[in-house]
C-alpha cells in the first residue's frame, strides 16, 4: 500500500486529500475496508505518571480490493470544515461568568492547533488503515501516517475594515518614482 497526501499544513476550512494505491494481487483474503482518518494523539505526563489517548477525529471508508486485485487506487478527501464544536456563549473567569468573544467561539469551534509543552502534547496525524476479511493476524497490516498541522484561521466577521455606509473613496492620481538613481555614483 501506498498513500500520497496533498499537503500537511491546513486551515480548519480546507480539504485533506489522499491518494490511496493497493497491490493486494498475492494476497488470498479481501481487503475489507479502506479508512482514511485524522487521528488526534494526546499526551499528559503528570508526575511520574504518563497517560496518551488517540482519538479519530472523522474519517471516510470505502470498500477496499478484492483478493488478488493488483490494481486498486482511489482517492480521498476529509473536509475539516465539517469538524465543528459546540461553544457555550459564557465562561467562568475568576469566579464570574464572563461572554465569550465571537473571535474566540469562533476558534474554539474549529479544529484546534497543536499544542506542545513539557507535561502536555496535542499532534494531529494524516492516516490510512486497512482491515481484511478473514485472519490475519499473523501480519502486520498495511497502514499509511503523517503528522499534519492545523494553523488557526481568525473569524472573517472580525477581522479587517469595514467602511462605513458613506465612506467615498477618493482617486489621487498617479505618482512616478524613479528608482534607477543612486546617489553613490555622483
Amino acid at each position: 500500500m501506498s498513500a500520497e497526501f496533498n499537503k500537511n499544513v491546513f486551515t480548519p476550512q480546507e480539504t485533506a486529500e489522499g491518494e490511496i494505491k493497493i497491490d493486494n494481487s498475492e494476497c488470498k483474503v479481501k481487503v475489507e475496508t479502506v479508512t482514511f482518518s485524522i487521528e488526534q494523539v494526546i499526551r499528559q505526563k503528570i508526575g511520574g505518571h504518563h497517560h496518551s489517548e488517540v482519538k479519530t477525529i472523522i474519517k471516510k471508508e470505502i470498500d477496499g480490493p478484492d483478493a488478488e486485485v493488483g490494481d486498486f487506487k482511489e482517492d480521498m478527501k476529509l473536509d475539516l470544515s465539517k469538524i465543528k464544536y459546540e461553544v457555550a456563549d459564557e465562561k467562568k473567569k475568576k469566579g464570574k461568568m464572563k461572554k465569550i468573544s465571537d473571535e474566540d467561539k469562533f476558534m474554539m469551534a474549529s479544529l484546534q492547533p497543536a499544542c506542545h509543552t513539557k507535561k502536555f502534547s496535542c499532534e494531529y496525524f494524516l492516516c490510512v488503515r486497512t482491515s481484511y476479511e478473514g485472519c490475519v493476524c499473523c501480519v502486520d497490516l498495511p497502514d499509511a501516517r503523517m503528522k499534519m498541522t492545523i494553523v488557526p484561521l481568525v473569524n472573517p466577521d472580525c477581522y479587517g475594515f469595514k467602511p462605513m455606509d458613506d465612506w467615498n473613496p477618493t482617486e489621487l492620481g498617479e505618482f512616478n518614482i524613479d528608482l534607477a538613481h543612486d546617489s553613490d555614483t555622483d
